[in-house]
């Protein structure tokens, strides 16, 4: 729950990590059917934001008892006040990345030392991240836990299909309406991505053809591997049995993974796009990091 995303991975990194920050509805408390149990609003969650408002969020659907909402409330503002670091870290990235994509070209060397210096903020906060995890685990019983996935994976349902609009496949459809591409800017995108896609795809099947995920159906890159990895972590939340340490993604990092195909994908866009559109694309870039998006990881 507490890692970054993306890094993350969450408790609910199952399910929260590709959460945003959205506005905290009012909830009124309802009596559960076990005695002692009620649904309420996290009383902090005015003052988080980002990622630990959204979890914040989601906990006020499921049935806590007093005790409980007070522990992970506290949890809650210890990650923010953790995770302070990681986020000037992350806006710095986000401010380097965005000025290379309006110069319109990407320089990884450049980058290298901001990239080093968010996963020396995540390495700091990981340790006492996974043990929060793990103490929510231990706060909740089995009923509770199924709860909150299911609220966290409504909530990323939502994210995804609501307004920002449908994931995946229609990703390409809507950034080109955001950027104002023109028929002619859109079939080149669509040959040069599934170009640099090609390149890569031999070395990454053959490293992770034998992955779980991937004889279970995961495929898609990075992103399916990262899908593969929430839902590992989805299944052990629920279960008895939750150890962080356990639960390491078998082919290294795939926020990293994403990121690297996050500025791959840039690299292939900027030469298609007008001076006005890298800097439209920019600024997106940037009010996604204010959002408390990842920018990319490496």
């Amino acid at each position: 729950m507490f890692t970054s995303r993306f890094a993350r991975a969450s408790v609910i990194a199952a399910s929260l990590l590709a959460l945003e920050a959205c506005g905290s509805a009012s909830v009124e408390p309802a009596q559960s059917a076990q005695a002692g149990l009620t649904r309420a609003p996290i009383s902090a969650a005015a003052q988080l934001d980002g990622r630990m408002r959204a979890y914040a969020e989601a906990f006020a659907e499921v049935p806590l008892r007093d005790g409980q909402r007070a522990e992970i409330e506290k949890l809650l503002v210890e990650a923010q006040t953790r995770h302070e670091g990681m986020g000037r870290a992350r806006a710095d990235l986000s401010t380097a990345i965005a000025a290379q994509m309006r110069a319109g070209a990407i320089d990884r060397a450049a980058l290298a030392p901001r990239f080093e210096a968010l996963a020396a903020e995540r390495a700091k906060a990981e340790p006492l991240d996974h043990a929060a995890m793990e103490r929510v685990h231990a706060l909740l019983d089995a009923s509770q836990r199924e709860a909150l996935v299911a609220a966290a994976q409504a909530k990323m349902h939502a994210e995804h299909h609501g307004e920002r609009g449908a994931q995946g496949p229609h990703d390409m459809k809507r950034m080109g309406d955001e950027l104002n591409l023109t028929e002619e800017q859109r079939g080149k995108l669509r040959e040069a991505m599934m170009a640099r896609r090609g390149e890569h795809r031999g070395d990454h099947e053959g490293a992770a053809a034998d992955a779980p995920e991937h004889r279970g159906g995961h495929h898609g890159g990075p992103m399916g591997e990262m899908k593969a990895h929430w839902e590992r972590m989805a299944a052990a939340f629920k279960s008895d049995h939750f150890v962080m340490s356990e639960l390491a993604p078998p082919h290294g990092d795939p926020a990293r993974a994403m990121g690297d195909h996050m500025l791959d994908m840039i690299e292939v866009a900027l030469p298609v796009l007008t001076p006005e559109q890298r800097n439209l694309a920019a600024a997106k870039l940037l009010e996604r990091a204010r959002r408390g998006e990842e920018p990319a990881a490496r």
